[in-house]
């Protein structure tokens, strides 16, 4: 005998009217549940649940907060906390891109760098590429004024130079076949002249 011919003929018929809503709602009620045509009678093994299952959902994960206030005239767009730690960010972010700036330079500013042994052993490292080969020497007394004439000429390739014998200041340059300049001027150095 069928569940709901035990009302009679009632029973069918508020069945048959409220069936559409039930059956979108069987899938959610327990088992034990009083309309569930299904329920079977309460067993040993089926003592321990609750008929409505109140805590069926006791081990679930609260729901994580919104880190971020909701946007109403009520709650400001950020709290103090939130901006200092937004502000702090920013500021990470310029000063890396400062620093990624200034490590990495585009093209790096061609130099001659002289330096001697103190007695006229001149030695140099260029970090740019000449197409001439031929360097102006120059020789003054005090290191700021510098003659017009040059002291000696040398070969750019040669890394060194031997002019001991004079004491003073020295500087090189980049020179063309002709003897003319090419900047840039190399540092000055001392040689003591022995």
């Amino acid at each position: 005998m069928d569940y709901f011919q035990s009302f009679g003929a009632s029973g069918v018929r508020w069945w048959w009217t409220f069936r559409p809503l039930l059956s979108r709602r069987f899938n959610q009620w327990p088992q034990s549940h009083w309309l569930n045509p299904s329920r079977s009678l309460r067993t040993a093994t089926s003592l321990h649940r609750s008929p409505c299952r109140t805590g069926h959902r006791k081990n679930r994960k609260p729901p994580m907060p919104n880190p971020l206030p909701k946007m109403n005239r009520i709650n400001p767009p950020m709290t103090a906390g939130q901006r200092r730690a937004w502000l702090a960010l920013e500021e990470q972010k310029r000063r890396r891109a400062r620093a990624a700036a200034l490590a990495a330079p585009a093209d790096p500013v061609p130099a001659i760098v002289l330096a001697s042994d103190g007695h006229g052993h001149l030695t140099w490292t260029v970090n740019f590429t000449s197409s001439y080969d031929s360097i102006n020497i120059y020789k003054s007394d005090d290191g700021v004024t510098w003659p017009s004439h040059t002291y000696d000429g040398w070969d750019l390739s040669a890394g060194n130079r031997d002019c001991s014998g004079d004491p003073g200041y020295f500087r090189i340059c980049v020179c063309d076949w002709d003897g003319n300049d090419l900047p840039p001027y190399s540092n000055a150095v001392y040689s003591d002249g022995l």
